[in-house]
């Protein structure tokens, strides 16, 4: 692999876990306690930032475009059938991208969760929050996979990032397929989420028992 591909993942997952970081910082700034107008201007400003960095992370799902249109991985898999050198060199690949897929995955979960757990304690409505969130993370993901913008252009390039995200949302066949990613998306989340009760609940019965 070029190095040059390999300092564009190694910013990719950078990218991924910052969201993380600012979703601890804003849970925190939501949590217990009374809330003063000081620790409320805070949660918004890097919920903000924590917003527009937060589509980097299922960003990584598309990644695998690289791959499935890659001609020597497809050499790879092609040749599989009498080329067992060959077949693992294509699962080896497979494997590196389930990888490299899974940790944007793992990062949406963590960036989330914190917020969501952090607001759900403030008794806000939690479903029409996940609409907009979902939503917004899919126009995201569209601004950074479509037309190339970075996070950063939202603070260089408001205008210009604005007029693309009315004719993004205007387009019906673009609205369309935002609407079926941040369906996907959310359904993932809430089947994380479910699995990470369920374990924490897990655990802490056998921690009772031991």
């Amino acid at each position: 692999m070029a190095p040059e591909t390999l300092r564009s993942m190694a910013i990719n997952v950078g990218l991924a876990f910052a969201p993380v970081a600012l979703g601890l910082l804003v849970a925190a700034a939501l949590g217990g306690g009374k809330r003063g107008p000081g620790r409320v201007a805070l949660a918004l400003l890097v919920g903000v930032v924590w917003l527009a960095f937060l589509p980097n992370t299922c960003y990584l799902l598309t990644e695998w475009r690289h791959l499935l249109l890659s001609g020597h991985w497809s050499q790879l898999a092609d040749g599989g059938a009498d080329d067992r050198a060959a077949l693992l060199s294509a699962a080896r690949w497979a494997l590196f991208y389930t990888a490299y897929s899974g940790i944007g995955m793992l990062c949406l979960i963590l960036a989330i969760r914190p917020v969501d757990m952090a607001l759900k304690l403030r008794g806000f409505w939690r479903g029409l929050l996940g609409l907009l969130l979902f939503s917004a993370m899919s126009i995201g993901v569209y601004l950074g996979l479509i037309e190339r913008y970075n996070s950063w252009d939202l603070v260089m390039r408001p205008m210009q990032v604005g007029h693309t995200i009315k004719h993004a949302v205007t387009s019906p066949t673009l609205a369309i397929s935002m609407g079926v990613l941040a369906i996907a998306l959310w359904i993932a989340y809430s089947a994380a989420d479910v699995w990470a009760v369920g374990l924490r609940a897990s655990l802490g019965k056998k921690a009772r028992n031991a």
